[in-house]
């Protein structure tokens, strides 16, 4: 007796469309998951970058040095109650050295691109706030009431609520907002440190 020879072509139609459509659903798994992947970091590039981190902690030093008091404008046992921040400005140090000093840092640190590509020194300071080293109270605060900038929001929902207390004995943290020019795009950029006081 004879054999006949199968007929497999359907049954190939049907293995090369499962496996497609297999293939189909694991690239669009990752696909959804790392696409947002993608949004958050190009949103968080500008968080902590070399020239902010370099920046804030030289004003950190400004703000920690004997010479600068904190008074009436940036008062930080207030801290502990709404808003919970106060904006630092040079102008609160009282040594001309430090205060000339701590200006020509922040200055630098706001790096505008002209449209040939060569950084331009602008007059503008970043703004400068000083918190509590823990940061919920001070992330409530920005949530209910607002009055900074969403970039600086996003950047304080990125940073974590450093539940306990410094290695350093750090009660306080300094959050600066650099404005940045990039390819002709205007952008913001944000660093923290602890600070002792």
């Amino acid at each position: 007796m004879k054999k006949g020879k199968l007929n497999n072509k359907g049954f190939v139609l049907v293995e090369t469309l499962v496996v497609s459509v297999f293939i189909a659903t694991i690239l669009a798994v990752l696909y959804n998951n790392f696409y947002p992947l993608v949004g958050e970091y190009e949103k968080r590039e500008v968080f902590d970058d070399i020239d902010g981190k370099y920046a804030t902690y030289w004003v950190k030093r400004v703000i920690q040095h004997d010479s600068t008091i904190l008074g009436a404008g940036c008062d930080l046992t207030s801290l502990e109650s709404a808003p919970y921040y106060c904006k630092f400005t040079c102008e609160m140090v009282t040594t001309e050295s430090m205060k000339n000093m701590c200006h020509e840092l922040v200055k630098k640190a706001q790096i505008k691109n002209d449209t040939k590509g060569t950084d331009v020194l602008t007059d503008d300071e970043p703004a400068i706030y000083i918190t509590t080293y823990r940061l919920t109270n001070f992330k409530e605060y920005v949530d209910e009431v607002g009055g900074i900038s969403g970039g600086m929001q996003r950047y304080l929902k990125y940073l974590p609520n450093y539940k306990w207390d410094s290695l350093n004995n750090a009660k306080y943290r300094v959050i600066v907002e650099f404005e940045r020019t990039k390819d002709d795009n205007d952008y913001l950029a944000y660093s923290t440190f602890e600070v002792k006081k």
